[in-house]
């Protein structure tokens, strides 16, 4: 009979660990080479989406797998209309430029087309807290006053346009890339009075705006389509603040909510 040292049991169940591994890849596990089987395409990763939304490239329903953190297709290279849609959400829609061999790496946001409101009372022990989270703060008119939870987004207003400077390290992200990369960019011209903006949880691209009686998102990207949603119309101008976990309460006519979102 033959008997088996302990290195040998031991390679034995390091190469079973890795047949295993292997396996898990191929079922559509964490990627480490997204074209692996990407042949001669390109291929888009979607952060933070779930297999429940539905995602179309060019008006054509796509199959994704799961990858760190999101999603992953494979699209033919050139310019391509990215939408992902969920139900009772405002859809999201990005258009891409791919390369063959390529990632292009977006991030959406999803924000119901129906609020949900849960009214809050004030024996909350974090009901004055989340008062004062909510307060209007002047709009800054200076470079590096308003900054992203992460420290790598400052915004600002200079008479109707919106400011955002890249402080992060390393080059700006592709969000700073709308021709091309530049450290300050213009991402949005106001039209309505601007009463009250905020960076949306830890997103660095993301803004939160109110506009007389309504609250909006709005992303810094200005690459089409850059997407602007409705989250809430109150009666009055509401105040509005968001927790670094991305969390969003309403203040409006005395009254605290939760805005709901998931």
């Amino acid at each position: 009979m033959l008997l088996m040292t302990t290195n040998t049991k031991q390679t034995l169940f390091i190469i079973g660990g890795i047949v295993i591994l292997m396996f898990i890849l191929s079922r559509g596990g964490m990627l480490k080479n997204p074209f692996a089987s990407g042949g001669d395409r390109g291929a888009v990763v979607l952060n933070g989406v779930s297999a429940k939304e539905r995602i179309f490239v060019d008006n054509v329903a796509q199959e994704s797998q799961r990858t760190t953190g999101g999603r992953l297709i494979y699209v033919t290279p050139g310019q391509r209309d990215v939408l992902i849609s969920k139900e009772g959400y405002w859809p999201w829609l990005k258009q891409v430029s791919v390369e063959k061999g390529q990632a292009v790496q977006l991030s959406p946001f999803f924000f119901r087309q129906q609020p949900v409101l849960e009214e809050l009372q004030q024996d909350d022990p974090e009901y004055d807290a989340l008062v004062a989270l909510t307060e209007k703060k002047p709009i800054p008119e200076t470079l590096d006053i308003l900054t992203s939870s992460g420290k790598t987004v400052t915004l600002w207003k200079k008479d109707n346009t919106l400011f955002a400077h890249w402080i992060g390290e390393g080059e700006p992200p592709s969000f700073f890339c709308a021709e091309q990369c530049q450290s300050i960019i213009e991402f949005w011209h106001i039209a309505t009075p601007l009463s009250q903006i905020l960076f949306w949880g830890h997103r660095d691209d993301v803004v939160i705006v109110v506009l007389e009686n309504a609250v909006y998102a709005l992303e810094l990207d200005r690459k089409p389509i850059q997407n602007f949603q409705k989250l809430y119309e109150g009666k009055t101008q509401p105040g509005i603040g968001s927790t670094k976990n991305g969390a969003l309460y309403l203040y409006e006519e005395g009254q605290l909510y939760y805005l709901a979102n998931e």
